[in-house]
């Protein structure tokens, strides 16, 4: 079976799919469009996302460069999103680099790990050298609530 070609849309005003090797020790069976490679371009690194694998390209074989690294075991588009972006690429006739680029958060875009990130909570329950009541009571020198004086009628705050 011939390598695996992989057309890549880079986000670039360029209108067209970038054809490039697949990275070393990637299988063919792990590569799904919308998947995110790093890739170099030119004297840079860009990262392109997967719009299709092919078996081959007008491009010779030699002169074809590998990817550097697969980025997602998943695609971070969802498959529909993913035909939305082409869909609108082709009608609005831009980039589908560009187009698909921006349909990712910031930091993917910047070739960050697509993890789920976990927020922490913090709760008060009742355990082990837990405090009491008496220990959440205001200071001393902490001045007692009182209510706005029936007196004032207006909104002390000019409105």
């Amino acid at each position: 079976m011939p390598d695996a070609i992989l057309r890549l849309a880079l986000p670039s005003p360029l209108r067209r799919l970038f054809d490039y090797r697949a990275p070393a020790g990637v299988l063919r069976a792990q590569l799904h469009p919308g998947m995110r490679l790093r890739v170099p371009f030119g004297r840079r690194e860009m990262i392109g996302i997967l719009v299709e694998v092919a078996d081959h390209s007008e491009v010779p074989a030699e002169k074809l460069k590998p990817a550097l690294a697969l980025l997602d075991p998943t695609p971070p588009l969802p498959p529909a999103l993913f035909k939305l972006c082409l869909w609108t690429a082709q009608y609005y006739q831009h980039s589908l680099g560009d187009t698909l680029s921006w349909a990712l958060p910031v930091l993917l875009r910047q070739g960050e790990l697509a993890e789920a990130r976990q927020e922490r909570f913090w709760s008060i329950a009742p355990g082990p050298g837990s405090t009491t009541r008496a220990s959440l009571a205001p200071h001393a020198s902490a001045k007692p609530w009182q209510p706005w004086p029936s007196t004032h009628t207006a909104c002390p705050i000019p409105c």
